[in-house]
C-alpha cells in the first residue's frame, strides 16, 4: 500500500543507537531474576508485591509492564533522556514517545510524551520541560500512575492499567 504524503514526525531521524533501556517481555520473570536470590525468594517477593510492600522503587517493574503494553499494541520503544551535569535545569528524561494525531494541530501527527510513575506521589517536571523544549511538535501528553483518569490541559492522567490504549 503507497504510504499517505501527510507529513509524520519522524523520531528515527533523531535516534540515538549508543543510549538504550532495555525492557524484558515478561515482568514476572524480569522480577525473578532481579531480586529472586534462592528458591525461597520467588513466593516472598510475589507476596511483596501484591501487598505493596516490596521496599524498592518498584520503578523499573511498572515501565517494564507499560513497556510490554505499548509493545503489545504495536508501538515502537523510544524515550528520551538529556542529560547536562553543568545545567541540572535542562536534564530531564521521558519514558516513552510514541507518536498520535493530535486534536489541537487538525489530526496531524505530533510527539506524545508518555511518562510512567510508579507511587502516588510524584512530580512531572520532565514533562514540562520537555513541552517548553519542543513546543508545538508536541502533542497530548501522557502521565501513567496508579490514581483514576483525570485531564488537565493537554496532559491525560491514565491508570497504570490503561497504557495499552495508548
Amino acid at each position: 500500500m503507497p504510504q499517505s504524503h501527510r507529513s509524520k514526525i519522524g523520531l528515527d531521524l533523531t535516534l540515538e543507537e549508543n543510549s538504550l533501556k532495555c525492557f524484558m517481555a515478561d515482568t514476572g520473570l524480569l522480577a525473578t531474576m532481579a531480586f529472586g536470590n534462592n528458591e525461597d525468594t520467588s513466593n516472598e517477593l510475589y507476596r511483596s508485591i501484591l501487598f505493596d510492600r516490596l521496599g524498592i522503587n518498584e520503578g523499573m517493574l511498572v515501565e517494564n509492564v507499560v513497556a510490554q503494553q505499548l509493545r503489545a499494541n504495536g508501538r515502537k520503544l523510544r524515550f528520551f533522556s538529556s542529560r547536562d551535569d553543568a545545567r541540572k535545569q535542562d536534564t530531564m528524561e521521558i519514558d516513552f514517545l510514541i507518536v498520535r494525531e493530535y486534536e489541537g494541530a487538525g489530526l496531524k501527527p505530533r510527539i506524545s510524551p508518555v511518562e510512567v510513575k510508579s507511587n502516588k506521589r510524584y512530580g512531572t517536571k520532565s514533562l514540562d520541560k520537555f513541552k517548553e523544549k519542543f513546543g508545538k511538535t508536541v502533542g497530548t501528553q501522557f502521565v501513567l500512575h496508579p490514581r483514576p483518569m483525570k485531564i488537565e490541559g493537554e496532559r491525560i492522567y491514565l491508570p497504570l492499567y490503561m497504557a495499552h490504549l495508548l
